[in-house]
């Protein structure tokens, strides 16, 4: 589905699923994507989309998208599994508004930062069970993420770690290249 420059919003009683089983095309390309159904993509085939933001409803089946360049999740209130990734390079970030997934893990990877995307808000970004992060760093030390998450898991690069979580912590594995 190709919709360069456009607002694309979609609605389906099962899961908006990927057509293909590759990861080298392109499935949704648009400036904004709206989606409610039961799941978006699979953890088995994950959706490639080239969005600027992501706004979805989704139950069960849970959201497994990767993403050719930057994204804003505006929010995502998932009844499944989160994972999201990021490519594209360095600059190319992950940034969280609002991400409910309420007793489920959450997965997010960038080749750039994992950041707040409400800037300036101390709004809660991230609501799940557990918070599994890759990336360049998370947060920023002018607006950290901020997270309503018990257990947090990941590998950082230089940028290191700005989070503030709303209630006790877990954190099974923490590595950062950060000195």
């Amino acid at each position: 589905l190709t919709a360069t420059g456009q607002a694309v919003t979609l609605s389906s009683q099962g899961a908006v699923l990927d057509g293909d089983t590759g990861t080298d095309d392109v499935d949704i390309t648009a400036t904004s994507l709206t989606v409610t159904a039961t799941g978006l993509g699979s953890a088995s085939n994950t959706l490639e989309v080239a969005l600027d933001t992501l706004t979805a409803t989704v139950g069960t089946g849970g959201v497994y998208l990767l993403e050719t360049n930057a994204l804003l999740v505006s929010a995502l209130t998932s009844g499944g599994a989160v994972s999201l990734s990021t490519q594209g390079g360095s600059g190319q970030n992950l940034s969280i508004a609002s991400l409910t997934a309420i007793g489920q893990a959450v997965t997010l990877s960038s080749q750039g930062a994992v950041l707040d995307g409400d800037t300036g808000s101390d709004n809660v970004d991230i609501t799940a069970a557990s918070v599994a992060v890759t990336a360049a760093s998370v947060g920023n030390s002018a607006d950290s993420l901020d997270t309503d998450v018990a257990s947090l898991s990941g590998v950082l690069g230089t940028g290191g770690l700005h989070l503030a979580n709303a209630g006790a912590l877990q954190i099974p594995s923490l590595a950062s290249s950060r000195s």
